[in-house]
């Protein structure tokens, strides 16, 4: 009787994982296969364009600051991914993640790319953060980037 209850549960286990995996699979090959239709696309704290041609990628370069004894970040640079003059009219709106999950706002509140020619990446820069950014707190850089046209 004890044999005939094992086996029994043992099928049960199976069915529920077969069933759990399927489930599983299906909502990964849903989520894979969406479409955006929108200006905008988020991902968690993130927000990026949904063509990617314009969304940024981040430098930043950092100085010593004796008075408060760590390196500030003095500069963030927000360069588009692709050459040409289609993202000069976007706007970039970036936030520094901070260890312990903080964040800090760049100011000015949003920049416009700038300088895109059909040899250059159009770049935003960010250069006045108040209070200073200590740089061996960066995590992340998160951006959303809108469009004016």
């Amino acid at each position: 009787m004890k044999i005939k209850n094992l086996a029994h549960g043992t099928t049960r286990f199976l069915v529920a994982a077969a069933v759990a995996a399927a489930l599983g699979g299906g909502a990964y090959a849903f989520a894979a296969s969406l479409t955006v239709h929108t200006t905008k696309l988020g991902a968690g704290t993130s927000t990026v364009t949904a063509t990617t041609k314009c969304a940024p990628t981040f430098n930043y370069t950092t100085a010593w600051t004796s008075t408060n004894s760590f390196y500030k970040v003095t500069t963030v640079i927000a360069t588009a991914n692709t050459k040409g003059t289609t993202c000069n009219t976007e706007t970039v709106k970036a936030a520094v993640e901070k260890t312990g999950g903080t964040y800090q706002t760049l100011v000015p509140a949003g920049e416009k790319y700038a300088g895109g020619t059909t040899t250059v990446k159009a770049t935003a820069t960010f250069s006045s953060f108040s209070p200073a950014i200590d740089a061996k707190t960066v995590i992340k850089i998160v951006a959303s980037v809108v469009g004016t046209g």
